[in-house]
């Protein structure tokens, strides 16, 4: 009972899950993990990573989001993440450089400083203490965001609800006493830089985004009395599925597999590009007397710009809500390979 056949040289797993309205869902996934190759195509890894149950994190304190569980059938787009660091070629000391990330429709550019720390000086502000870097780590907790770094009147202090746990923001820059200085964000969008003058932008990263920061909370639904009385336990009328997806909004792409993927100063050997792999993957479910076919989704990609490590993720569904002692298990069969080094 509960079986996953695997017929394939990846991990797969199966799994219940619950929709909108409570109804339950065989899940079949399987995650792929692959390294690009000099060639352009990508080799398939010699140790697969296992599927992944629940989300996980970037370290113990659970403040910045690795990746959210495998099984996330009702996701409407892939989601796209992106970890590791940016740097020059051969690690060369940098004060700020360019780095970007094209992938479909994807067209990502970033602006990557060292440590750089703004104050207020004679009623102005200028830039102090910019110092060079030889890396910097793509995380969330070098973009703009965290808690508000001027006090309101000595209130509740505010924090980012885009990126609670970032540095360099503020809703009050008029009321940065003379003499204080700000620690900047080392990650900005290119055409998106920090002025003082002008109201700050967007936080901008390129990792995954926690459930509780916006703009993905706002998609949950409303959680209010009338939620309470009439549809408790199961997800609000108003629950978005924009809410499974955990990556950066520009990220949700709708790709399949085959678009080329381009870097530029993500990594020390200097620019580089490769074809993401094309695979189809069927599986068949045994649910007492019936047998279920369908073909895989793709639901997630996850790039590590310091490995070149690829990690793909497939989810199949099938419905069986109060069946689930019926459900015998599921087979999964790589149908199709393209892209993948021999």
């Amino acid at each position: 009972m509960w079986q996953v056949k695997n017929t394939t040289p990846f991990e797969t797993k199966g799994y219940f899950v619950r929709d909108r309205d409570g109804v339950e869902h065989w899940v079949t996934v399987v995650r792929a993990s692959f390294s690009a190759t000099a060639d352009g195509l990508v080799s398939i890894t010699d140790e697969q990573k296992p599927v992944r149950l629940a989300p996980e994190y970037t370290d113990d304190t659970a403040l910045e989001l690795k990746g959210e569980s495998d099984f996330v059938p009702f996701k409407t787009q892939v989601d796209f993440t992106v970890s590791g660091r940016a740097c020059l070629p051969d690690m060369h000391n940098f004060k700020t450089i360019i780095a970007s990330l094209s992938i479909a429709s994807l067209h990502k550019r970033a602006a990557i400083s060292g440590e750089r720390r703004l104050k207020r000086h004679n009623g102005r502000f200028v830039i102090v203490d910019d110092e060079a870097a030889s890396e910097v780590d793509l995380s969330w907790r070098n973009c703009l965001g965290g808690s508000d770094v001027v006090s309101r009147n000595g209130g509740d202090v505010t924090v980012n609800s885009a990126n609670p746990v970032g540095r360099g923001w503020t809703e009050y820059w008029s009321r940065l006493p003379e003499g204080a200085e700000i620690a900047l964000p080392l990650i900005e969008a290119a055409d998106q830089r920090i002025n003082p003058t002008k109201a700050l932008p967007s936080p901008f990263g390129f990792g995954p985004v926690q459930p509780h920061w916006t703009p993905r909370r706002n998609y949950a639904g409303t959680y209010d009395d009338a939620w309470h009385r009439q549809r408790a336990p199961l997800l609000p009328e108003d629950f978005d599925e924009r809410f499974y997806q955990s990556a950066p909004a520009d990220q949700q792409l709708d790709i399949k597999g085959g678009e080329t993927i381009t870097a530029t100063n993500l990594h020390p050997d200097g620019p580089f590009s490769f074809r993401l792999p094309q695979l189809i993957f069927d599986t068949a479910t045994q649910i007492g007397t019936e047998r279920h076919e369908a073909r895989m989704r793709l639901i997630s990609v996850g790039f590590d710009t310091r490995t070149k490590h690829l990690d793909m993720v497939w989810n199949a569904h099938t419905r069986c809500s109060g069946r689930d002692t019926d459900v015998e298990g599921s087979t999964v069969r790589l149908r199709q390979m393209a892209g993948v080094a021999r």
